[in-house]
C-alpha cells in the first residue's frame, strides 16, 4: 500500500479513506487497544514536522541516530545514558518526539500520530521544569565556549586560563548540578504508562520508540476520529 501518494492531496477521497482505515486496522493494533477510544473521542497525540507539510497522511520510517536540535552533544549523550539506564533505550536518538498540541507546534507543522506495530514510550505531564533546566544548560555551555574561545585568542594562553579557572570551574559545577536536577526529573516524573489518560493535558511530552508511525494532517481530525469508531 503507497500511503505517501496522498501526501499532497487537501482532502480524503474515499479511496484514501479505505486505505488509511485499511492501514491502521492492520498495523496498529498495539495502538487501536491503548487509543483508539481516546482518537475516538477527539484526544489526540501531536508530532510537529519541519520538513513535510502533511495535508493528508503519510507513514514515516523513524530515524534510530536522531541528531540534538536544540540540546548540545554532550547533553544529548547524557539523556541517551540516562535514558538507557532507566528505561532501557535511547530515547533521544531513537524516539519520536510527539506531545500536546501546544507541545507540538514548537517543532514545526503539527499533524495526528500513530505509532505502528508494537512501541514504547516515556512521557512527562508538565515539561516546564525538564525545558527550563535544558536551556539553562544550553547557556552555560555558552558561557563555558565564550570563555574557551577567550582563552585561546589571548596572547599568553596559559595566563589567561589562570585567571579564568574559577570561572570555568564554576561553570562545570553549574552543569554538573543540572545534570543531577535533570536525572532526579527522569527518575520521578517520566512514566511508561498510562499516557492514554493524559490526552487531555495541555503539555505533556510523549517520546516514543517505534519502527514506522503515521502521521494524519489535524485537517482530518473528524475522518480519523470517525474510523477509529468503525475499527473499536
Amino acid at each position: 500500500m503507497r500511503l505517501q501518494q496522498y501526501i499532497n492531496e487537501t482532502t480524503l477521497s474515499d479511496r484514501a479513506r479505505g486505505q488509511l482505515k485499511e492501514y491502521i486496522a492492520n498495523n496498529c493494533k498495539p495502538f487501536l487497544k491503548e487509543f483508539g477510544i481516546r482518537y475516538m473521542h477527539d484526544y489526540f497525540i501531536f508530532r510537529g514536522l519541519k520538513t513535510q507539510n502533511i495535508k493528508t497522511f503519510t507513514k514515516i520510517k523513524t530515524r534510530k541516530d536522531r541528531l540534538p536540535r536544540i540540546i548540545d552533544k554532550d547533553l544529548h549523550k547524557y539523556l541517551n545514558e540516562l535514558g538507557k539506564e532507566l528505561f532501557g533505550w535511547k530515547i533521544r536518538s531513537e524516539g519520536v518526539f510527539t506531545g500536546a498540541h501546544f507541545t507540538a507546534q514548537a517543532y514545526g507543522d503539527v499533524s495526528i500520530f500513530i505509532p505502528s506495530g508494537n512501541y514504547k514510550y516515556v512521557y512527562i505531564k508538565n515539561t516546564h521544569k525538564i525545558y527550563t533546566l535544558l536551556d539553562m544548560h544550553l547557556y552555560d555551555i555558552s558561557c563555558l565556549n565564550d570563555i574557551e574561545n577567550f582563552i585561546n585568542k589571548s596572547p599568553d594562553k596559559k595566563e589567561a586560563r589562570k585567571h579564568n579557572q574559577k570561572n570555568i570551574d564554576d561553570v562545570l559545577s553549574k552543569l554538573e548540578t543540572i545534570k543531577n536536577d535533570i536525572k532526579s526529573i527522569y527518575e520521578s516524573a517520566y512514566k511508561t504508562q498510562g499516557l492514554s489518560k493524559v490526552l487531555t493535558e495541555s503539555a505533556y511530552e510523549a517520546i516514543f520508540k517505534c519502527d514506522e508511525y503515521l502521521v494524519v494532517s489535524k485537517d482530518n481530525r473528524g475522518v480519523l476520529s470517525e474510523i477509529m469508531k468503525e475499527l473499536i
